[in-house]
């Protein structure tokens, strides 16, 4: 992770961590808090093969202060700043103060500049006693805290359904130590004195950015969420009829905080899905390749029969795989072992009674457990297979979407976006094989790793025939990959 500067249009400087490569994703976090809080989604994201780009708002973390008023045009200009220095238009993330900044940002501009928006625990309308709550919070305490452990137990006390850290050293990072001794949260004072402000102020001009807003869209909310209520859930599906709604049921305003593993897996999933790694530079490499073929000794004709599929339908098949189902289903077989264990654990190895059928039980059952042995132990390895297959799909997508993502800035992706796609143009033959050529590379690597898994697991689970190990794998045009 690194740490990077912006220049606000009028010269204040904006602090923000920056890791990973690949689609620019810029995070913005809400009203007192930091970048920090995005730590564990940025790099969920990086893994994932996108570049991530945490920023301090102003008035908070290491960002400059605002001389004047914070209002919203504060806030969208200083977005704005950001996403004119990235290469391409980022998708967005934004919780409340920083989701209210999206969508004003990309709602209100007079052209696109982002690729998609996802807003965590909040809408165009916010509920007033929430806001209310937040609002006093902020304003607390302004003589500050005479140590950590004082603003601890205010946060305990504001957030009474997260508990309390054993370890509060991360808290210290929000707090300013001033020549008293007394610490202060880092945040500039002036930003919530007007925090009590009617929340319904703003809510035509949000409504109105929301009607605008044509990027893809998602909206995060918290099952116990103080902000979001079920009326402005409703309102927002009215006004974004298309927009993904996920709910993460036991988590407060702060979702991302509350339950992260959660709310990274469902921005992750919305991502994906909202730009499949570079499907506009693919269709590009696939027509000129379908147009005006490659040169007749060039390496793509080997890894292009080796993988059977042109780049584009390779990489769409790919990334198609969904690791999340196989993850449910492995947990599923282990919960249904332990069932298991509880069961044959309560099966006696003896009969409390004489006679013959009671003798033939008494020697039977060791030859019995140990088949019920065997059956646990099928489940385990079936648990596990299914495990390793989830973890080879999140793999593979990760490897993938770093090649994609070096493909994207190259030479040969400029020549192809610029090329007209007529004649024999040699450029355009030349750049299309040759970025086809790396992809398909690495699909063929991910293929051999999935082989890989699936031979690890082929003599385990075929030992009892418990399983069909199938056909091997392959990508054809309007087929997905065949992994059983």
């Amino acid at each position: 992770m690194k740490r990077v500067e912006f220049k606000s249009a009028e010269g204040a400087t904006l602090v923000a961590d920056r890791i990973g490569k690949g689609r620019p994703v810029v995070l913005l976090h809400g009203a007192g808090q930091t970048r920090g809080s995005w730590r564990r989604t940025a790099q969920a994201l990086a893994d994932r093969g996108s570049q991530a780009i945490t920023l301090d708002a102003r008035g908070h973390g290491e960002s400059d202060w605002a001389a004047g008023d914070y209002d919203f045009e504060v806030f969208i200009g200083d977005l704005r700043a950001v996403i004119d220095t990235l290469d391409e238009p980022p998708a967005v993330i934004g919780a409340s103060l920083g989701g209210l900044t999206a969508m004003l940002a990309i709602g209100e501009a007079d052209h696109p500049i982002a690729s998609a928006l996802v807003l965590v625990d909040i809408a165009t309308q916010i509920n007033r006693s929430g806001a209310a709550a937040m609002g006093e919070f902020m304003r607390a305490n302004p003589n500050g805290f005479e140590s950590v452990e004082a603003a601890a137990d205010a946060v305990s006390r504001y957030l009474p359904h997260r508990p309390r850290p054993s370890n509060i050293t991360g808290l210290r990072r929000n707090l300013r130590e001033q020549p008293d001794g007394r610490f202060y949260w880092h945040w500039d004072p002036k930003l919530f004195v007007n925090a009590g402000t009617d929340p319904g102020v703003i809510t035509e001009r949000l409504e109105a950015a929301a009607r605008k807003v044509s990027v893809p869209t998602m909206l995060v909310r918290g099952g116990r969420s103080e902000m979001v209520d079920d009326a402005a859930l409703q309102r927002f599906r009215e006004l974004l009829p298309d927009a993904s709604i996920v709910e993460v049921r036991d988590a407060g305003h702060m979702v991302a905080g509350d339950s992260n593993t959660i709310f990274a897996d469902a921005v992750i999933t919305f991502l994906d899905r909202v730009y499949p790694a570079a499907s506009d530079l693919l269709a590009h490499v696939d027509r000129a390749l379908l147009t005006l073929g490659a040169p007749p000794n060039h390496p793509i004709w080997t890894v292009m029969r080796t993988v059977g599929a042109t780049p584009a339908d390779a990489v769409a098949h790919l990334m198609s795989l969904d690791a999340a189902q196989l993850s449910d289903a492995a947990q599923s077989v282990t919960e249904s072992t332990s069932e298991w264990h509880g069961i044959v654990a309560g099966l006696p190895s003896s009969i409390d009674s004489q006679g013959v059928a009671a003798e033939a039980y008494t020697n039977a059952w060791p030859g019995v457990a140990a088949h019920l042995d065997d059956l646990a132990g099928g489940l385990d390895d079936a648990s596990a297979f299914l495990r390793a297959t989830a973890d080879w799909i999140a793999r593979s997508r990760r490897s993938l979407a770093g090649t994609l993502a070096s493909c994207l800035g190259s030479r040969e992706a400029l020549t192809l976006r610029s090329a007209a796609m007529a004649g024999t143009d040699h450029d355009t033959i030349v750049a299309a094989a040759d970025l086809g050529a790396l992809v398909l590379a690495m699909v063929a690597h991910c293929l051999d790793d999935g082989w890989q898994v699936r031979d690890r697991y082929t003599s385990i689970l075929a030992e009892a025939g418990r399983v069909d190990t199938g056909a091997a794998p392959t990508i054809r045009p309007g087929h997905r990959i065949d992994m059983r």
